[in-house]
């Protein structure tokens, strides 16, 4: 080979390697936004004591229609910390609804129930929902707040989950 061609094969075999690679599209996203009221997206700074919501698109991104039972909290895990990375410690009335569901006497207990059907979701659809997460949260306290969720990927796309952006809600005196 002449030193002109190994040079050409040289410059393409490196800016081939020096192309950024592609990563695969995950079939479903969520994205989580601020907001004030929990109808539009808002600032992020809550004054404490306020109800804090997030405004959540879940959207197919697959080329398969697939179901999605429910919109509701139970199928998010919502990982909400403080500024030192602590996990931060259930809300009061999370945590007596969560007693209440676990008691002997509780007739559902053990039971699957939904409220918000959506039913299928069509490839590049988006469904929409709000989330006071305040109500789940003790983020009573000033400070900053991060928060992520996860849900389980629907069952026609096999095991996993997606996680959504992280965003960071600031709560005033």
């Amino acid at each position: 080979m002449s030193f002109h061609i190994r040079s050409l094969l040289l410059v393409v075999v490196l800016a081939i390697g020096a192309m950024p690679t592609l990563a695969a599209q995950p079939p479903i996203t969520i994205v989580i936004a601020q907001s004030s009221d929990g109808i539009t997206a808002g600032s992020g700074v809550r004054k404490s004591g306020s109800s804090i919501h997030v405004l959540v698109a879940l959207t197919n991104n697959s080329a398969k229609t697939v179901s999605i039972p429910s919109m509701d909290l139970e199928n998010y895990t919502i990982d909400v910390r403080d500024e030192r990375a602590n996990q931060v410690a259930e809300a009061a009335q999370a945590v007596r609804e969560r007693e209440a569901k676990n008691s002997p006497t509780n007739l559902l207990r053990g039971r699957k129930t939904f409220s918000g059907v959506i039913g299928d979701l069509k490839p590049g659809e988006t469904a929409r929902q709000t989330i006071e997460v305040s109500y789940r949260w003790d983020m009573s306290r000033p400070g900053k707040y991060s928060i992520q969720l996860t849900r389980k990927l629907p069952e026609e796309l096999g095991p996993g989950v997606v996680k959504s952006n992280t965003i960071t809600v600031t709560v005033t005196p």
